[in-house]
């Protein structure tokens, strides 16, 4: 829909005002010089008129000049494109203070632009279409896109290293003069769509695709190339694996939905019993203490949750630092088994801490230092069956401390144990799915670990359980 600018005042306006001003008081001096006419002679009459009327219409034709000077010119220039003597993209600037010169301008400079985007896209198809330099086709090896060309009947002319993987093929040169269609891995109802929609369009889309014994999501993109007549030469292809661009969009969506929970959850049970205590009269002390640890408890675990919301920012945003300090290991140990102590006694789990007989001096930020060790008790505690075991150790040598997280829990299976360290990653089991969980955990723990210099690794057995290990080295102050 075009939409145009409030109405101003152009030249063509002024013009046509200025004449009618002229004309007026031409007419009005015209009057006037009849009324003269009866008392003077003929000679008088002209010379008065001359005099008159001689600078008013020269005022007019200049002031009319100058303002339609700006349309004169653009409407020669456009006669010129129009005529075939020059093109739109070569057409000059005008430097004159009108809105019919600055328009001009505007309309140019956009000339131009689209003329060197059509060059270059000119270029690229003629490089795709006559195979480019040697130098072109390494450039397009080092892609992580799967690109090549196809003639006007679709067989492969050129492809890069990323489309000889994707579509599993051996080499280039087995793919040549091969129909793309029987060689890249297209579904079926990929397949028909392609084949039935126009070869002069462009042509996106996404599908789901079995990659060896994978299964991967594949974006295809068909675009047209013409030859110098403007005739259809044939295709250039991209085939782009967003597998994990979807999966993380899936997580960040499962994220969203227990994020959601998770906040509720708390903050619902916060009212619930703030009500309780401010509408119930009777209820007696013992019950109000119970009370009162509830929304402390359902406080905390909201505080919690925000925290990692914000820590997961500032790990996006590369802004989570650590206070490097000497700290006092004993203290932080007796923290944070203090934390979990009561979650390993609901769930009834052997908690066993297996500790040195000696502390060495540790340089560190105490508080995400013991975050990420609550975390990894938390874990354990959650994923360990009732009766379960919770074996937490803590060794030091002379150049490394590690902390490492035993557990007989639910453990993981050997295709998710890659992802276990990914933001917003949650198993697909079933009975994962009935805990309560974000997801950031793990990662911020990993990335605690990155900070201080360290690593955290994982061995898992599903069924069996996990041994988690964070290890970081022991450096001096300073």
């Amino acid at each position: 829909m075009l939409t145009l600018r409030p109405r101003q005042m152009t030249g063509v306006t002024k013009a046509i005002g200025l004449h009618l001003a002229a004309v007026a008081v031409a007419v009005g001096a015209g009057i006037a010089l009849s009324a003269m006419a009866a008392q003077a002679s003929g000679v008088t009459l002209f010379i008065v008129a001359a005099m008159a009327l001689g600078p008013l219409f020269a005022a007019s034709y200049w002031g009319l000049r100058r303002l339609l000077r700006p349309t004169e010119v653009v409407e020669r220039l456009l006669g010129g494109i129009t005529d075939g003597v020059v093109a739109p993209h070569e057409m000059p600037q005008l430097g004159v203070a009108s809105p019919a010169a600055a328009g001009w301008n505007v309309l140019t400079r956009q000339a131009r632009k689209w003329f060197a985007l059509s060059e270059l896209e000119a270029s690229v198809q003629r490089g795709l279409v006559e195979g480019g330099s040697e130098g072109g086709l390494e450039v397009l090896d080092c892609l992580t896109d799967g690109v090549a060309t196809t003639d006007e009947s679709g067989r492969i002319l050129h492809c890069n290293q990323s489309f000889i993987a994707i579509c599993g093929l051996l080499d280039a040169a087995g793919a040549k003069q091969t129909p793309l269609l029987d060689v890249a891995p297209l579904t079926d109802e990929a397949r028909h769509r392609l084949n039935t929609s126009p070869d002069g369009l462009r042509l996106s889309f996404e599908f789901a695709a079995s990659v060896g014994e994978q299964h991967r999501t594949l974006r295809v993109t068909r675009t047209p190339m013409s030859d110098a007549d403007q005739a259809l030469a044939g295709h250039a292809w991209t085939l782009r694996d967003v597998t994990q661009q979807r999966l993380a969009e899936d997580m960040r969506d499962r994220f969203l939905t227990t994020a959601t929970h998770e906040l509720r959850t708390p903050l619902a049970n916060i009212r619930a019993y703030a009500e309780s205590l401010a509408t119930v009269e009777d209820i007696d002390p013992e019950s109000q203490k119970r009370f009162y640890n509830i929304i402390q408890s359902e406080a905390v675990r909201l505080s919690q949750l925000v925290d990692d919301l914000l820590d997961v920012s500032r790990m996006q945003a590369g802004a989570l630092a650590i206070d490097r300090r000497e700290m006092d290991l004993a203290r932080l140990v007796d923290e944070v088994t203090q934390k979990v102590d009561a979650s390993m006694q609901e769930h009834c789990i052997d908690f066993r801490c297996e500790l040195p007989p000696k502390y060495p001096k540790v340089y560190a930020d105490k508080s995400k230092l013991a975050a990420a060790v609550v975390n990894l008790l938390g874990n354990a505690a959650k994923y360990t069956p009732d009766g379960g075991r919770v074996t937490f150790r803590v060794e030091a040598s002379d150049n490394t401390l590690e902390f490492s997280v035993a557990d007989t829990g639910i453990g993981i299976g050997p295709d998710e144990l890659a992802h276990v360290f990914d933001r917003f990653f949650r198993s697909d089991d079933d009975r994962v799915r009935e805990i309560p969980g974000s997801g950031l955990g793990l990662s911020l723990t990993q990335e605690i670990a990155r900070l201080h210099g360290g690593e955290l690794t994982v061995d898992s057995e599903l069924n069996v359980g996990s041994i988690f290990r964070l290890t970081i080295p022991l450096e001096e102050a300073g």
